[in-house]
């Protein structure tokens, strides 16, 4: 039991934002332990992010396309809140439920970014809550 207290006491993690060290970015609550966008000089990192509504606080089920949309809505504001725009994003990671969907899920993306299109990934996982996609990315945001 004495070990346990004094275990408890011992501070076992850094500063989440030392002086120096990244910026955590957010547009809400996280809804588990992660920071939903690390930026570090011009160097954005966004967490992967799912089809969530405004606030974060329900998942959106829906059709490939209206996931995607939204998911990449919910990139769209914290690579703004970081300074920077959707034409600074330059890698995406998507991961689908099922490949099936990948013609659709592509169509819907490319409509999001317009033509300029960053490097992407895309690959099949399994996904929690009965969800259809889940993206990260990583911005380049040029002070």
């Amino acid at each position: 039991m004495k070990f346990l207290k004094a275990f408890a006491k011992l501070a076992l993690l850094p500063a989440l934002r030392p002086a120096d060290g990244p910026e955590r970015i957010s547009t809400g609550t996280p809804t588990g332990a992660y920071s939903p966008g690390v930026k570090q000089d011009e160097l954005l990192f966004v967490s992967g992010r799912a089809p969530r509504t405004r606030s974060a606080e329900k998942l959106v089920r829906g059709t490939i396309e209206e996931e995607t949309l939204l998911t990449l809505e919910n990139i769209r504001r914290i690579v703004e809140a970081a300074g920077g725009t959707v034409r600074d994003i330059v890698k995406c990671t998507a991961h689908l439920s099922d490949m099936n969907d990948f013609d659709r899920y592509n169509k819907a993306y490319a409509s999001f970014f317009g033509g300029v299109f960053p490097a992407r990934t895309t690959v099949q996982s399994v996904l929690g809550d009965g969800l259809k996609v889940e993206i990260d990315a990583v911005a380049v945001i040029k002070k």
